[in-house]
């Protein structure tokens, strides 16, 4: 038995296991993954090694051959996505990050639904208690009481959930909003945080990711 039996089994076990574990969650995010990224490398280069071992009946040119080959081939899909992402700029998030670099004084505090848009605009989370996922951080607080949810709307709506989120907001000066903000706050709250903001950029109601700023006490 080759040596690379043992790994092949144990990764293979991991990889449906990961898998197994993604459809069993309430809380599946797509970006969930990248976890896959560590067992389907393994596989792949233990694939790559059998297809390399087997090609070495044909000789030397031959193997190298297959080699260049399967290397291409594995890079093909990254390069793809690479190439497809850099002609997807959102232009929304490119005006919100210029405007948020020459408007928000960066020792202000920044809070951001999603992270991207503040890395965006080259800020890192902030306050007193910087929070890096704000859907975790719903999630964990909704299920700090022990409760359970059918889904993760439902979690996001517990009062416990809503009820740190606004102490979060209200500890930062500016907040970016966005679908995410809009999903994540109930009916309940989206009228307390229109009490407390007022919206600066972009001007009008237009739609897109937005920048609030709280209200003068």
């Amino acid at each position: 038995p080759t040596p690379s039996r043992p790994a092949a089994r144990l990764f293979a076990v991991a990889f449906v296991l990961t898998v197994a574990t993604f459809l069993a969650s309430r809380t599946y995010w797509n970006q969930y993954n990248a976890h896959l990224a560590a067992s389907e490398a393994v596989l792949a280069g233990l694939g790559a090694s059998v297809l390399q071992a087997f090609s070495l009946r044909w000789g030397r040119v031959a193997s190298r051959t297959v080699a260049a080959l399967l290397l291409v081939a594995a890079s093909l899909p990254g390069m793809w996505h690479v190439l497809q992402g850099s002609r997807q700029q959102a232009p929304d998030v490119v005006a919100l990050a210029r405007h948020v670099r020459t408007d928000v004084p960066r020792d202000a505090c920044l809070f951001a639904f999603e992270p991207g848009t503040a890395l965006a605009a080259g800020r890192l989370p902030m306050g007193a208690t910087p929070v890096v996922d704000i859907y975790a951080t719903m999630i964990h607080d909704a299920m700090s009481t022990g409760d359970r949810f059918p889904d993760t709307t439902e979690a996001l709506s517990a009062p416990e959930a809503q009820q740190a989120l606004r102490v979060m907001l209200g500890s930062c000066r500016f907040v970016i909003l966005g679908w995410r903000g809009t999903w994540q706050l109930t009916p309940e709250s989206r009228p307390w945080f229109k009490k407390h903001f007022v919206r600066r950029f972009p001007v009008g109601d237009t739609g897109g990711v937005d920048l609030w700023e709280r209200r003068a006490p």
